[in-house]
Order: C-alpha cells, then structure tokens, then sequence
C-alpha cells in the first residue's frame, strides 16, 4: 500500500511540471497570476530594472529593439508588453513598422476588435509621422483571445513617439481598475 501511496505521489511531482509546460501560455511563456518570482524563473532574459510593480527586460521583437515589461498587482501578473525603442532615421518608418507588426497579427489572430486612427488634431493630417509624435494622431489594434486582450498602440507625448504592443488579463486588470490602480 505504501508503495501505491509513494508511487502516485511520485508521478503526481513528475507529472505537475509538464502539465504546466504543456499549457499554452497566456504572453510570451507564463500566465496570468504568476507571482514575480515565478516570471522571472521563466524568463531567460536578464533583469533591468524591479520593483513591486514591475519587472523589465531588455530585448528585440521581430527585429525591433525594445523593452519587455511584466506589470503585477497585489504580486500578480496582470499584463506584460514591448515597449519599442526608436532608431529609425525618419518618423515616417515608424507607421511602416506599426503597418508590418499589425499586419503579423492579423495573421496569427485574425481581424481586430478595434482597429483605429484617431485624429485628435487634423494639423498635421498631411503629415501622419509628424501627427503621432506630436500627439495628433493615434493609431490602435486590439484583439481578445480567451483571457487575453491584446493590442498595439502608437501614439505622442511630449514630442516623444509611443509604440507598444501590450498583452493583458482581461480579469486582471478589471481587478486593478476596481482598486483604482489604473490601467495597462
């Protein structure tokens, strides 16, 4: 009987891992309501920056350099995203590369929820590099998979251009915004 008894439990601890493994992950290789501990053992990647907030990881994505940030609340993953840092020569290329990143996932996920450009200040309509960076224009792509929304965003703030393709636990961040803690 104890043989029985140490045998399953054998083959529960053997097996748990591999159960886990063979789940499909919710952003990159982990799930939401992993503990930063837990992120971090996933992740191969070198830590930049820690805080009770976040974790942050230097890396590329399809080709673009970028900052990979994992966002927790109360200790749980909520969201996780690129953050893309700018090297092109020209303002312009920056809506060719949102252009290629959409058009990937589409794709792999099919057609968006949203897809939008949003004119907030027709000054620069002419000129649509010029119009993201300073704020009048905003491009956005969001798709739902499961518990999962995702979206890639492109927009200025203070003469400095945003680009994120962020990934996010739809129940996670309701829960934060119920805390007042804001969004992704």
């Amino acid at each position: 009987m104890n043989r029985v008894i140490f045998g399953m439990i054998l083959i529960t601890i053997i097996m748990t891992p591999m159960t886990l493994l063979a789940a499909e992950a919710d952003f990159r290789n982990v799930n939401w309501g992993m503990t930063q501990g837990e992120v971090e053992w996933s992740e191969s990647l070198r830590v930049i920056t820690r805080d009770e907030r976040a974790i942050t990881y230097h890396t590329t994505f399809e080709g673009f350099e970028c900052m990979l940030v994992y966002v927790f609340h109360q200790n749980a993953l909520v969201s996780g995203g690129y953050y893309f840092i700018h090297t092109r020569s020209h303002p312009s290329h920056y809506i060719d590369d949102y252009n290629r990143l959409k058009e990937m996932l589409v794709k792999q996920h099919g057609k968006p929820l949203i897809d939008q450009t949003l004119w907030k200040d027709e000054w620069y309509k002419n000129d649509p590099a010029k119009a993201i960076i300073t704020g009048g224009l905003e491009l956005r792509t969001i798709w739902k998979k499961g518990k999962t929304g995702f979206g890639l965003l492109m927009f200025g703030e203070n003469s400095k251009l945003k680009f994120v393709l962020g990934y996010y636990s739809i129940e996670g961040m309701s829960k934060m915004n119920k805390d007042g803690m804001g969004g992704f």
